[in-house]
């Protein structure tokens, strides 16, 4: 009953973040972002669900409250987390050794964009080295 209901719930998250692609006015929950980050980013590796709750925690602890406002703010940074990405492409470890992926996943992308926009974000995500997103700045679109 509770993988009906919740695949029910994802269905009109799915739909809702679809219909709403001129506003998004939809608000954050598990299913709209899930569904926003593969719709937005389907060629990169999808995050898991725990991941995905992480992120929600911190989108709420800065105050994003909607899909608009999340994409409105990766869409101002979009440019500079390319770069970003260029020069500082993700790794992890493997056993001992340090492994340089290709490109970030979904959550990833949203991470580090935020942080390169939003210094309160920066703080509360654990960002050890400021200076590293600071230089990207210039490349934010200004609304």
């Amino acid at each position: 009953m509770f993988f009906k209901s919740s695949k029910i719930s994802h269905k009109k998250a799915s739909a809702a973040v679809e219909s709403q692609k001129g506003t998004l006015d939809v608000e954050i929950s598990f299913d709209t972002v899930s569904a926003y980050l593969k719709k937005e980013y389907p060629d990169r590796e999808h995050s898991e669900a725990a991941i995905i709750g992480l992120l929600i925690e911190e989108l709420n602890k800065v105050g994003i409250k909607s899909i608009k406002v999340l994409d409105e703010k990766l869409h101002l940074g979009a440019d500079a987390f390319k770069a970003y990405e260029k020069k500082y492409p993700p790794s992890h470890l493997q056993g001992a050794e340090l492994k340089r992926m290709e490109k970030f996943a979904d959550v990833g992308v949203v991470r580090v964009t935020l942080q390169i926009l939003d210094e309160t974000y920066r703080k509360i995500s654990g960002a050890l080295n400021s200076s590293q997103f600071e230089e990207f700045k210039s490349l934010i679109i200004k609304k």
